[in-house]
């Protein structure tokens, strides 16, 4: 075994060279056929017999059970195709990712070609620091140098190892000639493949694989290597499409690679993902969101799909959506910044961050926000950020029904205009703005916002409900209902007398005329004198005389009526109480209903 490192020969039987120390691969060598002994013509007959069975075996289709019915999208069998004999064993050895901890990042099957390289995805050596190759009971071999350029979806690496090994040779891929698969485990059963659509990337062309084939594999056309698949969440295929006349050489170190990749969007998704379950929820949406403010340096296409910025969404959302119901919603507004926000240009991210605020702050300022940002996206990026309008409508919902059942610092109809203007066909938000008429009052303006337009018929129910409610308000609004106990004979209200004295009256409507008692008089500041008028009334005991006053008002619950003549009168069996009669009744209509301790008036 000769090492191609410093040429030194050593015994076959050597794992290290003894010159160098280096590590020495070689080919497995195949088992021997035990065949027992036979005559001569028996022998013979036994021999063809079994190179008509490898023939015939190597002709045949593969059975479903090995190749399996391969889906027709990108990649399509056909006829079968025989093996090539120097495909028939392939170096395969696993590409090992180590950070910079020494802790493994990823490992990929890998095979060994043209006497010395393997190829890696790009995105296999994210967040890493260093790569190992390693091949049967070989020791690990570390790989310095090879052949990548920023955008390439695929990096080879030079392995040293001893010479004369029997490995394909690289090919770049010619389009109009019989391109195959076969997967680098135990089956090597060959897949015919048709090429239909692809995207070229650097030095590689990058294609859609079928399910069976996104496993560990190699592309082979006449009987040369031509391109890899890779498994591990990769579902493309890659093919070479340069010339390799005079061989490969390496042009990048392996420190190099590792440091125009450890500051790329990719990698810090990697890190954070890397850290899961290990690391702060914090820590980890920090990591993802830094990735933001990186450069992105490979197709989504090209990386595994937990790489992909969808799953990175999905993990930030999650992170987020805890954080923020820890209490924690200003260290998410503080990661999920502007900056990182329109980096994203994620809808799912901005909700996010406006729940935070909305958390954090309150609904004014978390609409705010959010319109906010949607203005400054629209003047970065010349279009509007889609998938918010629905989002935002519901703030809006949200804040009107908690003004309306709560209350605040914000009024309810100033906010339910807020709202219109900007969601002016949503009839959701004109009936919350129903609602919000008449937690303030305001009937006519309900009943007018109900009447404006029609709504559709999931709503009719919720209509029919408010009008009923505006109907039975407006008519509360315009009686006056004074409650007591049921059953009561007499009933007590209160009334303000000159806008100075609130005064206890019996409602009487056997009383021709209120009455006060004397008690009243100082704190009305009236004063009897000889110019009083007197009158007789009559009582329970017979007729007697009685000071008549002209008040300048009373007013019950708002209710006011001015100028009414009152008797000055002591009732002994309600001391300081007046009677209100029906001089002031007459001004209304009434009802009492006894039983429920109601009296309604009316404005007549």
């Amino acid at each position: 075994m000769i090492c191609r490192k410093c040429q030194t020969s050593n015994p076959d039987s050597s794992v290290y060279c003894s010159g160098c120390g280096a590590p020495l691969l070689r080919r497995p060598k195949p088992k021997r056929a035990q065949i027992p002994r036979l005559p001569l013509l028996a022998g013979a007959a036994v021999i063809l017999a079994l190179c008509g069975v490898l023939y015939f075996s190597l002709l045949r289709p593969p059975e479903p059970d090995e190749a399996g019915d391969v889906e027709s999208l990108n990649a399509t069998a056909s006829s079968p195709t025989p093996l090539k004999a120097d495909l028939t064993s392939l170096i395969v050895g696993q590409a090992i990712v180590f950070d910079i901890s020494d802790h493994e990042v990823s490992r990929w099957s890998v095979t060994v070609f043209d006497d010395g390289w393997i190829t890696l995805p790009a995105a296999a050596l994210l967040g890493g620091n260093s790569i190992f190759f390693q091949s049967g009971d070989s020791g690990e071999i570390r790989l310095e140098r090879g052949i990548w350029s920023a955008g390439d979806p695929v990096a080879m690496w030079q392995v040293e190892t001893g010479s004369g090994l029997n490995t394909p040779d690289l090919a770049a891929w010619k389009p109009r000639e019989t391109l195959s698969w076969r997967p680098l485990g135990p089956s090597t059963s060959i897949i015919p493949v048709d090429i239909n659509t692809r995207e070229r990337r650097g030095s590689f062309a990058a294609f859609p694989l079928p399910e069976k084939m996104r496993v560990p594999g190699i592309l082979i056309q006449d009987g040369r290597l031509v391109g890899w698949t890779f498994g591990n969440g990769l579902d493309r295929g890659f093919i070479w499409t340069d010339a390799v006349d005079g061989g490969l050489e390496p042009r990048i170190g392996v420190n190099q690679l590792f440091a125009a990749l450890s500051a790329s969007r990719e990698a810090d998704f990697s890190r954070a993902l890397a850290i899961k379950g290990m690391a702060p929820e914090l820590e980890r949406l920090e990591i993802f969101a830094r990735g933001f403010t990186r450069p992105q340096i490979l197709a989504a296409e090209d990386l595994p799909s937990p790489l992909r910025m969808e799953n990175a969404i999905t993990e930030m959302h999650a992170l987020a959506a805890a954080l923020t119901r820890e209490g924690r919603a200003d260290e998410v507004l503080r990661v999920l910044s502007p900056q990182v926000l329109l980096e994203s240009s994620k809808p799912l991210l901005v909700q996010d961050a406006v729940l935070a605020m909305v958390k954090s702050k309150d609904h004014y300022r978390g609409i705010q926000y959010l319109e906010t940002i949607k203005r400054d996206y629209t003047a970065a990026r010349g279009q509007s950020l889609g998938g918010l309008d629905s989002f935002h409508a519901q703030l809006y919902k949200d804040w009107l029904r908690k003004i309306i059942a709560e209350g605040g610092y914000f009024n309810a109809m100033s906010a339910f205009d807020m709202a219109r203007k900007a969601f002016p066909d949503d009839p959701e938000i004109r009936l919350l703005g129903v609602e919000a008429a008449m937690a303030e009052e305001d009937y006519g303006r309900a009943q007018e916002l109900l009447q404006a337009r029609d709504y559709p018929p999931l709503l009719k129910n919720r209509v029919s409900q408010l009008e009923n409610q505006v109907k039975a308000k407006q008519e509360e609004s315009e009686a006056l209902t004074i409650r007591f106990n049921p059953g009561e004979e007499h009933i007590p209200v209160y009334a303000d007398l000159n806008g100075r004295y609130r005064q206890k009256f019996i409602f009487d409507t056997g009383a021709e005329m209120c009455t006060i008692p004397s008690s009243a008089l100082e704190y009305l500041g009236i004063e009897i004198d000889d110019r009083t008028t007197v009158k007789l009334v009559s009582g329970v005991g017979g007729l007697g005389v009685a000071y008549e006053i002209t008040l300048e008002s009373i007013a019950m619950n708002g209710w006011n009526v001015k100028n009414v003549q009152a008797l000055i009168v002591d009732v002994l069996a309600y001391p300081d109480c007046g009677l209100m009669g029906l001089n002031f009744l007459n001004h209304f209509r009434y009802e009492i209903d006894k039983q429920k301790g109601i009296l309604r008036l009316r404005r007549r």
